[in-house]
Order: structure tokens, then sequence, then C-alpha cells
């Protein structure tokens, strides 16, 4: 209603009158009324079409359906049930097995998310929704995806939880240490700076609690300092600079004197030995998915190839068409003869069919000389044949000397 006030007013601010022949609008007391009504019942129209759109993708949600786009490592597919059309979201066969493994490759703390990215690009990731095919999943949305629970068979809809109908995709464990690994990169700040280190960004000033950074002295030496000896949040802690060699030992110190309890070590067992289980199934499919992808682009390989054979080959003939000369005698008798008499015979069309063999006669004319086509037409074919061995060296020589040629192909 505040819209249609505003564009009335604008309207009649520049002069502008609205007239409408199938409604009574006019600049009365009434049209005015009977506008105001119609505007008031189109904006209760489209606010309850919104609200029902609303809520039948929140009751999608509730029933464990996903009412939008499928996230990457999913597909959105339709099946006919009960004679009805039901959108589901299905595993994508390409897609799922190498996004549980950039589950698995982040959850162990070694890569950051740029390093992930071109980790999982070189082993065939890619983004299905980018513009240009083969794109690599961005590192925003690979983030985005790390931490999303859908992919443990979970739909979140509205700031609520259901259980989703889909398929997991990663467990349930792996999702958590992925958790872990993104709220202990948050808190530690590791970030790539100049000076690496495998302690930097893990150690905290034991006097006021700020973490200890890196610094590099006279270009050779690494020291670690803190934080709150600089900067505008200073502390007043009077901690000296400490080599990064001595606190090295200092923590593999604390580390010797770490002992796991007996119960921790029997559940870290049980969870490696389920993960080199699962590791063995995942890479088993991955073998299958691999070797169909093989087979189908061996498949398309091969119809390529037909297709460029197809083309290079030449149409055939008007003659090859027609068929055999149904006229005379002579041609059949010719044909039956196994087509040496008649060129129009077996052998004729033949050549007609194979490149090779039709450039065959062409070079045994330069070779030798053969008698006009007439003259051979009229005798019979053993005069024909008798008549070739009186050619200096014969047909036979005559291809045998151009196969000798340096010219011929």
């Amino acid at each position: 209603m505040e819209d249609h006030a505003a564009i009335r007013a604008a309207l009649r601010h520049a002069g502008i009158q609205l007239v409408s022949v199938t409604e009574n609008i006019e600049e009365t007391a009434s049209g005015r009324l009977v506008e105001g009504i119609q505007a008031l019942m189109a904006e209760f129209y489209s606010a309850n079409l919104a609200w029902e759109i609303r809520k039948g993708i929140t009751q999608k949600a509730k029933m464990g359906g996903w009412p939008t786009k499928a996230p990457i490592g999913y597909l959105n597919v339709r099946e006919k049930a009960a004679g009805k059309e039901i959108a589901k979201v299905v595993l994508d066969p390409e897609r799922a097995l190498l996004l549980r493994e950039a589950f698995r490759l982040y959850a162990t703390g070694e890569y950051s998310l740029p390093a992930l990215q071109a980790t999982m690009h070189a082993k065939g990731l890619t983004s299905p929704y980018a513009r240009t095919p083969g794109a690599p999943v961005s590192v925003s949305k690979l983030a985005e995806m790390l931490a999303r629970v859908f992919y443990t068979g979970v739909v979140q809809w509205g700031g609520v939880r259901y259980p989703g109908q889909h398929k997991a995709l990663v467990p349930q464990g792996l999702f958590d240490r992925v958790q872990e690994t993104i709220r202990a990169r948050d808190v530690a700040g590791v970030r790539q700076r100049r000076h690496e280190h495998y302690l930097k960004g893990l150690l905290h000033c034991g006097e006021c609690g700020w973490r200890l950074s890196l610094t590099l002295a006279k270009g050779t030496y690494l020291y670690f300092y803190c934080l709150g000896q600089r900067g505008t949040a200073r502390t007043g802690c009077r901690q000296p600079y400490i080599l990064a060699a001595d606190a090295e030992s200092l923590v593999e110190d604390l580390y010797r004197r770490i002992q796991l309890p007996a119960s921790w070590v029997e559940r870290l067992t049980e969870e490696l030995e389920a993960e080199i289980v699962e590791r063995q199934a995942e890479a088993s499919d991955r073998r299958v998915v691999l070797t169909k992808t093989l087979a189908r682009l061996a498949e398309e390989r091969g119809k390529l190839l037909a297709g460029l054979l197809c083309e290079g080959h030449p149409a055939r003939s008007p003659e090859d068409r027609a068929g055999p000369d149904p006229g005379g005698g002579a041609g059949r008798q010719d044909g039956a003869r196994g087509g040496r008499g008649r060129p129009g015979g077996p052998a004729r069309r033949a050549a007609h069919r194979d490149p090779a063999r039709r450039q065959l006669p062409r070079r045994v004319s330069e070779g030798a000389t053969r008698r006009p086509t007439t003259l051979q037409r009229r005798r019979a074919p053993g005069r024909l044949h008798q008549g070739s061995e009186d050619l200096p060296g014969g047909v036979l020589g005559g291809l045998r000397a151009s196969l000798l040629t340096p010219g011929f192909e």
C-alpha cells in the first residue's frame, strides 16, 4: 500500500493522470476509494502468496527434503512415485568422493584453504555452477562447504535442524574434526606471513596471556616475543625475547611429560581402524567411478574417430547407386566372371568403394600405355587379357613400375 501511495503521489506531482478502460478509476472521491480497495487487495494477494510459498518450503524442510539447489556433491533429480514427480537430492557420482576427501584432508590441519583448493582441483574437483567449465571451487565457497551440516545428512532451514532424507556424505566424526580444526585456526590465528614456523600463532605469554609472534634478528636468528610489548595494546609485559630453538625444546619437554590415558588410546585405536576401513571402501568406490569414466571416454573417442573417418570417406557415385547394367548379356556375363571384362562390374564397384583401389588405375595409366576403352569393351574377356600381355611390360609391369616410382603414394 505504501508503494502504491508513493507511485500515485509521484504521478500526480508530474501531472500524469491514470486512466483505466476496465476499472472505475477516476480523480474523484469514489474513484480513489475503489483504487485504494484494489491496491489493498493486490497487496493482500502478494503477501498471502509469499506466505504460502514460505510455508510450503518450511514444510518440505521439516520432512527432510531440500527445497533449493543442491550443494556441490549432490544433484537435484526428479523421480516418479504414485503418478507424481518428487524432487530429491542424490549424491553426485563425480564429486561426492572428492568432496569427502577434501573434508579428510582439511581435518588433518596440514592444509590451508588456498592449499586445499589447489590440491582438490588437481584431483579433479570442479564447480558445477561456475561460468567457466572446469573451474575450481572458490576459496570462500570451500570454506562454506566445510562448515555446512547438510553433508552429514541434516537439513538446516530457518535456524532449525531437521533429519534429512538425503544420504550423508561425511561421517559425523569427520565433520566434528573439521569444525575443531576451523575453530583452532580461528583461535590460533595461524597466517601465512614472512617467517614460517610450526609453532607460529600457537604459543602464548605466561605473564600477560598475549600471543607470541616471530621476528628475524640480523637476518639469521628467529625469536619469539610477546605482542603485549608492542602496538597500542601494551600490557607492560617484561618477558625477554626467546630463541625459536629454545621454545621448540620447551615444547618437546612438555610433550614428553604428557601421557595419554588408556581409554583414550583404545578409543583412538578404534577410530583409526574404522577410518582405515572407510578409506579402503572409498578407494574401491573411487576406482569403480574412474573405471566407468575411462570406459565412457574410450567409447566417445571411438565414436569421434569413426565420425572423422566417415567425413573423410567419399560419397558413392551415381553408377554405384544405380547397380549393375540391366542391359545386354555381355555385361551380366562379365559380372559373373568376376568383373574382369566390363568396367561397370563388381571390380569397378569395389574400386569406387575403396579410395585406395580407385587410385591404382590412374597410377597404372601413368606407368603403362593402355588401349582405348572402347576397343577393350568390344573384345572378349580372354582376348582383352591376351592383349594386355602384348603391351610393353603389361598392366602388371606398369603397376610394378609405378610402385617403384618415388612419387607413388
